[in-house]
Formats: structure tokens, sequence, C-alpha cells
């Protein structure tokens, strides 16, 4: 296999940014406008076009596929038997390659994002995911 040069990656990510539903319709998006229902057809469009991509890129379709991802990704919850340690502030957790999860409790926001990034910032950039979700629990908080 052989590896491909930035430029073949930023073209191919340039692609794959352009196909439906991967881009935000509008600059700022607001949440209720995401949490309405969906028509059938916009539904079966959208479960059409489900990828592991679109669930990454951050537009319209990826904020639909990310608040129902149980019907896209086998999950399931498993309920604690005992008492939990309760988080006395917000955390940030990074993972490898591109992971990570943000708890606020005090705002009762839990958020993760994973990718396939490499950890070289020099190759895949900062990562301002932690900004995003703080921001995203503080205007679902309407704060």
């Amino acid at each position: 296999m052989t590896e491909k040069t930035l430029e073949e990656v930023k073209k191919e990510l340039a692609h794959i940014a352009a196909m439906p539903g991967n881009t935000v319709t509008e600059r700022t998006t607001p949440i209720s406008k995401a949490k309405l229902p969906l028509s059938a057809e916009e539904y079966y469009a959208i479960t059409k076009r489900f990828s592991y991509w679109g669930v990454q890129m951050g537009g319209d379709d990826s904020v639909y596929y990310n608040s129902h991802m149980c019907q896209y990704m086998h999950t399931q919850m498993v309920m604690p038997d005992g008492p939990v340690a309760e988080l006395e502030r917000a955390m940030f957790k990074h993972g490898n390659m591109g992971q990570g999860i943000y708890v606020d409790p005090a705002r009762d926001f839990c958020g993760c994002y994973f990718g396939l990034a490499t950890n070289d910032e020099s190759v895949s950039g900062v990562d301002h995911s932690p900004g995003y979700l703080r921001t995203a629990a503080k205007l679902l908080a309407g704060k």
C-alpha cells in the first residue's frame, strides 16, 4: 500500500466535503432546527447517504447522525447498579488518533468525537474539539 501525499489527502477530503449533506446549509444552524422531525423523504435520503465520513464532517447530516447514533451504529446503554462518582466540574479526556470526550455535569452534557487523525499536529493541525464541545454544552444549556 502506497502512502498518499498531503495534497492527495486534501483533494480527497475536498471531494468528500462537497458531497450532499456534508456541509452546513446556513452559517449557524440552530440546534432547535436540527431537533425538528424529518419528512420520510429526508429520512431516507440521509440514511442512504450515511457514511463514516458523514458522521465526522460536521454538516447537516452529521447533526442528525450524531443525535441518532444508535440507529446507525450498534450501541448499548449500561446503567450502574450502585452509587457513582460525581464530577465536580467539566472535564475533557483526549484519546489517541482524534478521539475525545467532554463531560459537563453542571450542564447535563456529554459529547464525544472520534476520527482517524494522526496525533502529529504538523499534519492534522490543532484539535479545537474541546472548545467546540464546551461551546455546544453552553448553547444547549441556554448560556
